[in-house]
């Protein structure tokens, strides 16, 4: 995945804090969509310059491993509705077993929650910090309050 489609699908999914704070009361959405939050200061960079992760192929990994130093989303906080918790345990797990299975690198849990949210991306809805004061890592605190 490019910067420009990133910063693109980043811009697709900014709301008003309104909206925002809206859309993590409304159950029915809640159900469709995990909530996940991205580290402001480490951008998620192409394995390759011209092909996305999740390119189609028969092992369903992507084409190269992720190199060591590969910057990733930013995982730890989840907000989701129980009907998606096995969901996400399977989605999660069968990704896991899959990079085990075929000697990919894993070098932390960062590395499957980028795979996962970029290969089912219509099933997550990522946040980013619009304002500089707040640190990223307390959003979920703001927009519930």
């Amino acid at each position: 995945m490019s910067q420009e489609e990133f910063d693109s699908i980043m811009k697709n999914q900014e709301t008003p804090e309104e909206e925002t704070v809206n859309f993590l009361k409304n159950t029915k959405q809640q159900s469709r969509q995990l909530e996940q939050p991205l580290h402001p200061n480490k951008p998620i960079q192409p394995i390759h310059p011209n092909k996305p992760i999740n390119v189609e192929q028969p092992l369903i990994l992507p084409i190269q491993p992720i190199p060591p130093n590969q910057y990733s989303v930013a995982g730890g906080f989840f907000l989701l509705h129980r009907d998606k918790i096995e969901w996400w345990y399977d989605l999660y797990y069968s990704t896991l077993e899959r990079y085990f299975a075929n000697n990919y690198l894993v070098k932390d849990d960062q590395i499957i929650i980028a795979d996962c949210v970029f290969s089912h991306l219509g099933d997550f809805k990522l946040y980013k910090e619009a304002l500089p004061q707040y640190d990223n890592w307390f959003m979920f605190q703001r927009l519930l309050l």
